[in-house]
């Protein structure tokens, strides 16, 4: 069964204006282009000439026409008018009916901002933040956020729960973004109200309480908030501050999904493949996994190479198995590594090179994945493509084996029975043969009667405690070889 994708908390700070368009003349080029209310006509004043155009940008009574709204916010910002500077610096930031022009947009911003209007200052802060138009300064970020969410923004008094959360220009201070991120959900801002829920979920700042952690979650994923809806539906998977429900885990996860987010994306996709919650249909569920592996989601693209591989929901076809696996070890995916190094060993998609198959073997052992450690060691045992080395062989199937590959502890215990690539050591056989034979790992349990012939009585006593320790103390892992 593969395994959901684990919660992921996700912050972005944005410009206030929803709408980005490219291109545009540029600004001072601009100016109004209707004959019976522009600036050739009788003066009007600054707040006039801000309504103007904000029924412009939002189509309120008239057609929308950016380059005609921008010109009209430029002559009210021109007067000093602080709405229409923040405005305008908006549009000079996306690029909406003027040349795209961050520098520009924070002189607007500024302007606006030093007259105490309180979206500029967040826009400020935000451009502070990311060093748009502005030298990048944090301090300066938050000293701007700070100003705006005094003032009762909302958004910014997320952004500066954020800035405390993260200690991101500002020593972190858990409490004090919870602070920040309650006032803003008390105001109805969705992702303030599911930071809450995260940080209730964590017991970051405050006592632990999952169920209060749902009661914010849904809030904010009854905005419609992809995130909450994603927490909301981990929250009902898990069973935590709620009855478990996949029928309910199910449901979040598809309004996430159909919100675009690839984690969603992807546990709805396994929901599908494993029937939970939903009709099993595997066919859908290579459909979401490809939504999500397509966004970049490592373990989607790796099971997708998998889906290929196995012909499971899709046609079994190895090229793309291992394109997507690719896809998956390039970001550094153990499992794809693994799997992509197997298919260079059988040449299966890929022209067969075993110098290949060890290289991409080695990165996923190196990062301590069990499988991909007793891959290298089958490699070196065996001399595939390579001398054989039973020396090299008998490190990582070592390795593997406390890593609790049962078959790999399997080949490392009748190493040592033989004496082969290691002195012959019947006791540490008799330990890894026992662990294991717990598993049902075939010949196991027979190499164990092997070794005990060699052992006394009390050897075999502290041998069985051992192991019985050791199994205690490990999760067991299923083996796959090339």
């Amino acid at each position: 069964m593969r395994q959901a994708a684990g919660l992921l908390l996700k912050v972005a700070c944005v410009f206030l204006a929803s709408a980005v368009l490219q291109g545009g003349s540029s600004l001072q080029a601009q100016a109004p282009a209707s004959n019976k209310d522009s600036p050739s006509s009788p003066p009007v004043t600054p707040n006039e000439a801000y309504e103007k155009g904000v029924a412009l940008e939002d189509g309120r009574g008239v057609p929308v026409d950016y380059k005609e709204a921008a010109a009209w916010y430029l002559q009210a910002a021109n007067q000093g008018f602080a709405p229409a500077q923040a405005r305008l610096g908006v549009m000079c930031a996306q690029g909406r009916g003027v040349a795209r022009d961050p520098n520009e947009a924070a002189r607007w911003f500024e302007k606006a901002a030093q007259q105490g209007n309180a979206d500029a200052q967040r826009n400020l802060g935000y451009a502070y933040s990311t060093g748009d138009g502005v030298p990048q300064d944090k301090a300066k970020a938050v000293e701007w956020y700070r100003k705006a969410a005094i003032q009762g923004l909302s958004e910014a008094q997320y952004d500066l729960g954020v800035m405390y959360e993260k200690g991101t220009g500002v020593l972190q201070d858990l409490q004090e973004a919870l602070q920040w991120y309650r006032k803003a959900a008390a105001q109805g801002f969705a992702p303030a109200q599911r930071s809450v829920g995260v940080f209730y979920e964590q017991g970051w700042g405050v006592r632990r309480d999952d169920s209060l952690a749902v009661s914010w979650f849904q809030k904010a994923a009854e905005q419609g908030d992809a995130d909450a809806e994603f927490s909301l539906g981990s929250s009902y998977e898990h069973g935590r501050g709620v009855g478990k429900d996949d029928v309910a885990a199910a449901k979040w996860y598809r309004k996430a999904a159909d919100h675009g987010l690839a984690e969603a994306q992807y546990n709805l996709s396994n929901y599908y493949h494993d029937g939970r919650g939903l009709p099993e249909d595997h066919t859908l569920a290579a459909e979401w996994l490809r939504k999500s592996a397509d966004q970049g989601l490592a373990q989607a693209q790796s099971d997708l190479g998998s889906c290929y591989e196995n012909g499971d929901g899709v046609p079994s076809d190895f090229d793309e198995a291992a394109k997507w696996y690719r896809k998956a070890a390039q970001q550094g995916l153990a499992v794809a590594q693994m799997n992509l190094g197997t298919l260079y060993l059988q040449g299966r998609g890929v022209s067969r090179d075993t110098a290949e198959a060890l290289r991409w073997y080695l990165l996923a052992a190196n990062q301590g994945f069990p499988l991909a450690e007793a891959n290298v060691g089958y490699v070196y045992a065996q001399g595939l493509g390579i001398p054989q080395d039973l020396s090299e062989a008998a490190k990582w199937l070592r390795r593997a084996a406390e890593h609790g590959d049962p078959e790999a502890q399997t080949d490392f215990a009748g190493l040592l029975e033989d004496g082969r690539g290691v002195p012959t050591n019947h006791a540490e056989a008799f330990f890894w043969y026992t662990i294991a034979a717990s598993a049902r790992q075939q010949g196991a349990a027979e190499g164990a009667s092997r070794a005990r012939k060699s052992l006394s009585n009390e050897q075999i006593v502290e041998l069985q405690r051992r192991s019985s320790d050791w199994i205690a103390q490990h999760p067991r892992q299923s083996g796959r070889n090339p």
